[in-house]
């Protein structure tokens, strides 16, 4: 019978069996298997109908344990679905009938096989279906599961549409209220990683996982579980989704990242050493600065541990502890780090300046340095040992400056063939130069043998002037007397005539090239 389907001659003897005063074991008939196909032949839009003197049969069987109260009802949801009135007319008796669990399951495969056709047909869902799906999310905990794996079908399906733009996102709109009203009733974890990760991978618009934030925000009441905290804070976090007239706008966000120490860190790449401003910290500086310096480290959750001793990293001075650091979707556990007293980069401190632009509460180390850097503690936690840094902006506080990817080569903002070749230095970002060439002509070796250093300070590629001349001479730059100052063109659409600089770097075992074109070497004043 399961080969090949149910039938009603098949039916008709399981009826005749279970009617008897001595039935079998009622557990024949609770397989898994059985009961779905059983559901699949009363409820689904699609197919042959059961004819109605078997549909009797096909309802006793289904629930047999509670035959009396539920065959009634399932008899009149059954003939409410294969009417051919409106809905919406039965509305009243749909909402009193999805109080059973076993016919809202029903009602859901129903939608299911109405809306999601599988030649390819969008029958439009309508108000009502979506007053159903709440409803059932609302009062049955059991039907989670199966409700978010049709909101999902669904999403997919309506995204699929040839449809225009605006139509698509506003549909696509109404299944994110429908997410948002089943994370309130209880399945927050996946609907949030769902969401995550439909953004992660460009399948929904940045406006829609902004209202998304917005509306859970306004909803969850506090206090938060901590699940549900490091599930959101990569969405509220992430400047592309929440920038500051977002902020400003909805406050709630602002203090759902604050109160939940989202910590806004600083990379340096010359540093193997990373740092927070403990709770307990005093600077002598102004106390404007001070307050605004509102995210510290205190300590606090289960997996912080003090070291017992203490740390100088130049200038930033207090304790050392290990705790599970979470960088998006990365978690890195035992991450050392030093919680600062005193001693904070001045760079950090004026509130009129670079910090009133983008507030730092820390600083996470970049430096290759071996051993317990923070480089080394986070690669082991990738898939990949690698971190991309990809930057669009050179302004201080810009938002979106750009991205860093961990554990992969960013393929979405650079050229997906990547190179490598050795550092020259073991604790810094130095690579050797071999030779220059412009535009595949015979190699220059203007600078000598000499090395490259990739440094947080400075916004231009320096070097050596004497040797930088004989560059900019073949280039057809104007030479300047003093050093420190810019080489000049006369016309600033001789940039399109401009050659691409290759730089030949590596060593006598491995080399790679840095293509640098116009618009990379030249600024236009």
């Amino acid at each position: 019978m399961f080969a090949k389907g149910l039938n009603p001659a098949d039916i008709t003897q399981l009826y005749q069996a279970y009617s008897n005063p001595n039935p079998p074991p009622v557990v024949l008939i609770r397989d898994p298997f059985f009961t779905e196909m059983l559901i699949d032949g009363l409820f689904s839009a699609v197919g042959a109908k059961i004819h109605l003197e078997h549909r009797p049969k096909y309802i006793f069987l289904q629930n047999k344990l509670e035959l009396n109260s539920t065959k009634e009802k399932m008899q009149q949801l059954v003939d409410i679905l294969y009417s051919y009135e409106d809905l919406l007319l039965s509305l009243e008796q749909l909402l009193e009938l999805i109080k059973l669990p076993v016919l809202s399951a029903a009602i859901l495969h129903y939608l299911r096989t109405f809306l999601i056709r599988e030649d390819g047909v969008l029958t439009e869902p309508i108000p009502l279906h979506y007053v159903l799906i709440d409803k059932i999310a609302e009062k049955h905990f059991n039907l989670h599961e199966r409700v978010f794996k049709l909101l999902c079908a669904l999403y997919d399906h309506l995204s699929g549409q040839n449809e225009v733009a605006e139509i698509i996102m506003e549909r696509q709109r109404q299944i994110v209220d429908r997410f948002v009203n089943l994370l309130f009733f209880g399945m927050a974890i996946p609907v949030l990683e769902k969401i995550v990760g439909m953004f992660k991978s460009g399948y929904i618009d940045v406006s829609l996982v902004r209202y998304f934030g917005i509306e859970v925000l306004e909803l969850v009441e506090q206090p938060y579980s901590p699940q549900f905290i490091s599930a959101l804070l990569p969405i509220v976090t992430n400047r592309e989704v929440f920038d500051r007239a977002t902020f400003e706008k909805h406050p709630i966000a602002k203090e759902f990242m604050l109160l939940n120490c989202a910590f806004q860190v600083a990379f340096n790449i010359g540093s193997p050493n990373s740092w927070l401003i403990a709770k307990n910290a005093s600077f002598n500086w102004n106390e404007q600065g001070l307050q605004r310096k509102k995210v510290r480290y205190n300590g606090s959750s289960k997996t912080s541990k003090p070291l017992g001793k203490k740390f100088d990293f130049g200038g930033p001075v207090g304790n050392l502890y290990t705790d599970t650091l979470t960088i998006d979707s990365v978690q890195i556990p035992q991450f050392p780090f030093g919680a600062v007293t005193s001693g904070i980069p001045s760079q950090y401190q004026d509130p009129s300046g670079y910090d009133a632009l983008c507030p730092i509460d820390g600083e996470f180390g970049l430096s290759p340095a071996t051993g317990t850097s923070s480089l080394n503690s986070l690669t082991k936690s990738l898939d990949k040992p690698i971190v991309s840094i990809f930057t669009t902006k050179v302004g201080t506080g810009d938002d979106n400056a750009g991205s860093i990817t961990f554990g992969s080569e960013n393929v979405k903002n650079c050229k997906p063939k990547y190179s490598y070749v050795p550092l020259s230095e073991r604790s810094n970002w130095v690579i050797g130069v071999q030779s220059i060439n412009i535009n595949g002509q015979p190699s220059l070796n203007p600078l000598g043998p000499t090395k490259l250093k990739i440094t947080n300070s400075g916004l231009y590629m320096y070097g050596p002037k004497k040797q930088l001349d004989i560059l900019a001479k073949q280039l057809g730059f104007n030479v300047p007397k003093d050093s420190g100052t810019f080489y000049t063109k006369g016309s600033c659409k001789e940039m399109e005539k401009m050659p691409n600089i290759i730089i030949n770097v590596g060593d006598n075992k491995k080399q790679a090239q840095i293509v640098l074109k116009p618009k990379q070497y030249m600024e236009v004043n």
